[in-house]
């Protein structure tokens, strides 16, 4: 028999599970990830979300909580999206705020702590052809946005993630281009990610305006860049770049409301200092 040691949580521990809009709720053809799997090539063997698993049916949802509670979890996280709640500038869907204020019902009824995402990956069409987290104005809108949830939803969320992995969206959308818009330009990647980083900490604020008690942060794809040759000067400079980039210029911006170089040559943003109540990370490795 294999002896097994089984270490105590302390007090108030969430165990979870994180989803997304799009991957989840299915029948939404108004935000960028629906566009962009028209296009062929785009998605491996030209997949679509379609229904995805359905979760706008409240009762395929339900199912889905009861087997998270199942398994022992007490939370989880969600996103609300951005193409449902306001299909048109300026223009608020209240069926569809209703919509995820039963979702919420539904996991706090399952002792399920909800934890809501603003913004994961995909954008309305509408912003889109504004020029998206490109356009100037992004902060505004985002701001918008975030107001309209939370008068909405706050009576049972006090725990919010604004962005997730704002660096993956700008790489991956703008430097690698296997998001949308699949762009391959530096500098629009870096104007997306500093517009990103300025939108979160405008959402940070507006949030504890409302609510003082909120837990606000973002979720940050954290990398680990290590040198091919430590012994070669070469390769730990290009380490500690990647590092400034994908890590760094996140973090220093969330806690010390501090802009590196390649995102505002080393400006400081006072309503981006200490906009973290928490960090969420996920972590990889690289060697370059």
């Amino acid at each position: 028999m294999t002896d097994r040691t089984f270490l105590p949580m302390p007090d108030g521990f969430l165990w979870g599970a994180a989803t997304a809009a799009h991957q989840n709720e299915g029948g939404n053809g108004a935000n960028n990830w629906s566009a962009w799997e028209q296009q062929p090539g785009r998605i491996f063997e030209g997949q679509k979300a379609d229904s995805a698993t359905n979760w706008w049916d409240l009762e395929t949802a339900a199912a889905d909580f009861d087997r998270a509670a199942e398994m022992g979890l007490n939370s989880l996280r969600l996103s609300v999206e951005w193409s449902r709640i306001e299909p048109e500038p300026g223009v608020f869907d209240a069926a569809a705020l209703r919509r995820y204020g039963e979702m919420i019902a539904l996991l706090r009824e399952r002792g399920l702590r909800p934890m809501v995402t603003l913004h994961h990956f995909t954008d309305p069409l509408w912003l889109v052809r504004l020029g998206g987290w490109e356009n100037p104005l992004i902060g505004d809108y985002f701001a918008r946005f975030t107001e309209r949830v939370i008068d909405a939803l706050g009576d049972q969320v006090n725990f919010w993630c604004t962005v997730n992995e704002p660096i993956v969206y700008a790489y991956s959308g703008f430097l690698d281009g296997n998001f949308p818009p699949g762009v391959k330009q530096l500098k629009r990647a870096l104007t997306v990610l500093r517009n990103m980083l300025m939108a979160h900490g405008r959402a940070y604020r507006t949030i504890h305006r409302v609510q003082n008690d909120a837990m606000v942060g973002l979720a940050h794809h954290m990398r680990y860049f290590l040198p091919n040759d430590p012994r070669s000067a070469l390769d730990r400079r290009a380490a500690a770049l990647y590092d400034q980039i994908a890590n760094r210029s996140t973090l220093d911006a969330i806690t010390a409301g501090r802009l590196g170089p390649l995102l505002g040559a080393g400006q400081v943003v006072s309503h981006l200092i200490d906009t973290s109540d928490y960090i969420g990370l996920k972590d990889r490795k690289s060697v370059v």
